[in-house]
């Protein structure tokens, strides 16, 4: 069984150090997203493949950046 959040066809990169998913299935309407702000944005799927190094989900979840404090 798989637990993860992104669902079990996720990838995980990490490319120049943003935080990158791959057919992650929270991310509606995005194959491909980077994971550097708030919200998650539209990412080039080229440029994660050529540009990304895999990374465990583990590894992208340290690279998220922290939520600011209320």
């Amino acid at each position: 069984m798989h637990d993860s959040k992104f669902g079990p066809k996720a990838r995980f990169f990490d490319v120049e150090g943003v935080p990158v998913t791959v057919n992650a299935t929270n991310t509606p309407g995005m194959y491909c997203a980077a994971w550097d702000g708030p919200t998650p944005r539209r990412f080039a799927f080229e440029s994660a493949e050529r540009n990304g190094a895999p990374v465990t989900e583990q590894e992208f979840i340290a690279m998220l950046p922290a939520s600011p404090s209320p």
